[in-house]
């Protein structure tokens, strides 16, 4: 919405379509379903009522590079904005993607002057090892989208963080040049209050520290999984951890949940992923608990497969 009202602030009203990237998640609300890729989750019964955005698969080589950057040639005087969530696609399958995929994107946007967007609603506040997970690369966004963590998950509270350039586009004398938004909880004192207080957790209890150590723990011992013949991938950022299963089909999904659960563990199997995005003050023990359950339901698996 920011980014719309921005060029209409500049007077380029043709602008008012979005770039966004095969497997992407943005949000349920309409104009956010619009951005997540069609064909996952529970947007595609929406599909005829959503407004029509241009879908690309993530610049990954030298050919889809090459095709990012045709579609914004093509219709760069149509594109508002590209959105991204950076390094993780989270929703969307727990995709993983290089540091420099993410620089691509942003430096064929500029050469069209095309804003953009990095969605860390899933990402941000020290959730991939670093802060937000767009300062592990060279690549910076115009418009920064935050939530979550934001309060520590306490309560509901987003934030949506731009550069000096689309700031001043709302700075006007004129009638209707300011952001036109304006929510019954906007800076809700009670959201802001969390958010104060987890932003002084992360300043002054080394949060980082603690999800480096996670990431060590998750990297030391996730790596006995391999051995399954299941088992197609393990991706491990921060304190993600995500194992990636050859056809988890929904039966299978039901079974792990419910052994997961029996096992005193809560953890969410989505699609053909297995993931683990535990609390940043979660203990040795309550990590090797999570360990002991997947090994214990895998060989159960296994045994049920052979």
């Amino acid at each position: 919405k920011m980014s719309l009202q921005f060029w209409l602030n500049k007077g380029f009203i043709a602008k008012k379509k979005f770039i966004h990237f095969k497997n992407g998640y943005h949000g349920d609300t309409n104009g956010a379903m619009s951005i997540c890729d069609p064909e996952e989750g529970m947007h595609s019964i929406f599909t005829n009522y959503l407004n029509k955005n241009f879908l690309v698969e993530l610049p990954e080589d030298n050919k889809l590079e090459i095709e990012l950057e045709k579609t914004l040639k093509k219709n760069s005087n149509q594109i508002a904005a590209i959105i991204i969530e950076p390094l993780i696609q989270c929703a969307g399958g727990m995709k993983f993607h290089k540091s420099h995929t993410l620089e691509k994107i942003c430096k064929i946007a500029r050469k069209y002057k095309i804003i953009v967007i990095f969605d860390e609603i899933a990402t941000g506040f020290g959730r991939t090892g670093s802060m937000f997970a767009f300062q592990q690369t060279k690549a910076t966004p115009d418009i920064l989208c935050l939530g979550k963590a934001l309060t520590g998950g306490i309560v509901s509270l987003a934030a949506t963080v731009t550069n000096k350039n689309i700031f001043n586009a709302f700075l006007s004398k004129d009638k209707n040049k300011e952001f036109m938004h304006g929510p019954t909880y906007m800076a809700n004192p009670l959201a802001c209050s969390a958010a104060n207080a987890s932003l002084d957790i992360f300043e002054n209890s080394n949060t980082i520290k603690k999800i480096k150590d996670i990431e060590v723990f998750f990297k030391k011992n996730l790596i006995f999984l391999k051995k399954y013949k299941f088992v197609v991938d393990i991706r491990i950022l921060g304190a993600i951890a995500v194992v990636e299963i050859d056809k988890l089909n929904n039966k299978r999904i039901k079974w792990l949940r419910n052994e997961f659960i029996q096992n005193g563990v809560w953890v969410r199997p989505l699609r053909n992923v297995i993931y683990f995005m535990p609390p940043f003050v979660i203990s040795k023990g309550n990590l090797t608990k999570v360990i002991i359950a997947i090994e214990k339901i895998f060989n159960k698996w296994n045994l049920c497969n052979e």
